[in-house]
């Protein structure tokens, strides 16, 4: 049965307190990265652009991110539905060459596209998130003993992180028991080359053991905390270390976010 994961999810108390709670513990390369987005369209709708963050995040959480917010077609009938997006998508007259279903709140794509349309401007913008995640990574004491560059190294350094947390480590993967029988789950995918690269491979799943065939792969952070895979895309070992302690933190402060059960 679905019901007990859905049910569990439908209580999570959102973005706002995600993200305050991420903030509070000093990362904010998510926070830059919505400020870009929201000045590179002239700085309007700024209250509604963090209200489609905060519907499509719900959204995503409440369906264990089956389906996506933006197409408004879904795989599973969740516990929350959002009316609001319901209507941005009913008024929706653009398209974007980038996305087959464009973000439903139009000052989103023109950042992105230029992103990725523009080699030099990517450029520019990931070389400002370097330096703040350099000045992040000063700030938490992290260090590169230990790093190579391989998809193995995450995990004795993630071990390190987790632990602290609370997490119980089995091989490449995390688990801390939340609710009753839920479990979130943090896994380093090393398949495919060994070379971990730019992107760090890191998995978050949340499911109910009574039934691990239907889990939530919450993995794609930025559908939670738009912005946040910007810690993910790293540029130097200081930035891969300091990644892998910010999803660790955020795996953290994600599972204190459901509200116990009665």
């Amino acid at each position: 049965m679905q019901d007990v994961l859905l049910d569990f999810l439908a209580t999570w108390k959102g973005r706002g307190v995600t993200q305050a709670e991420l903030e509070q513990r000093g990362f904010f390369i998510h926070r830059a990265w919505q400020e870009r987005v929201i000045d590179f369209g002239g700085g309007r709708d700024a209250d509604n652009v963090h209200r489609y963050w905060d519907e499509v995040a719900r959204e995503f959480v409440a369906r264990a991110g089956n389906g996506h917010p933006d197409s408004r077609t879904f795989v599973v009938e969740a516990r929350y539905r959002s009316s609001y997006l319901d209507d941005l998508a009913m008024r929706r007259d653009y398209s974007s060459p980038l996305f087959r279903d464009p973000p439903l709140e139009r000052g989103v794509p023109e950042y992105c596209s230029r992103t990725s349309l523009d080699r030099s401007f990517l450029e520019s913008e990931s070389a400002a998130y370097e330096e703040l995640k350099h000045e992040e990574a000063v700030g938490h004491a992290v260090t590169t003993k230990g790093w190579t560059g391989l998809k193995r190294d995450i995990v004795p350094i993630m071990r390190d992180f987790a632990t602290l947390k609370g997490f119980v480590v089995r091989r490449d993967r995390f688990r801390k028991k939340l609710q009753q029988d839920i479990v979130l789950e943090l896994k380093v995918d090393q398949g495919w080359i060994r070379e971990c690269g730019n992107e760090l491979p890191l998995q978050l799943f949340i499911y109910d053991a009574g039934n691990p065939d239907f889990v939530f792969d919450a993995s794609l952070l930025d559908m939670i905390v738009p912005g946040f895979s910007n810690y993910q895309y790293c540029l130097s070992p200081g930035s891969h270390v300091l990644g892998i302690l910010a999803f660790v933190e955020l795996a953290d402060i994600l599972g204190g976010t459901f509200s116990p059960s009665p």
